[in-house]
């Protein structure tokens, strides 16, 4: 695996705890500052702020705040 695949897969694994774990602090630290985020990757782009993710990732799938 290339360094790039390798760096990649650590972000994924890292987001993926985070998600898992309900942890917005972590995982807003791994989104760049002006970056934009899709619900799927066929659905329109949404600019939003860090700090609407971090309601999302405390919320979760279900939209339920845990």
């Amino acid at each position: 695996m290339g360094n790039g695949v390798v760096a990649f897969k650590s972000w994924l694994d890292a987001y993926g705890h985070a998600w898992e774990n309900r942890n917005p602090e972590a995982a807003t630290a791994l989104l760049a500052e002006n970056g934009t985020y899709q619900v799927t990757p066929i659905s329109q782009t949404h600019v939003r702020e860090k700090s609407h993710f971090r309601v999302l990732v405390r919320s979760g799938p279900n939209g339920r705040e845990h």
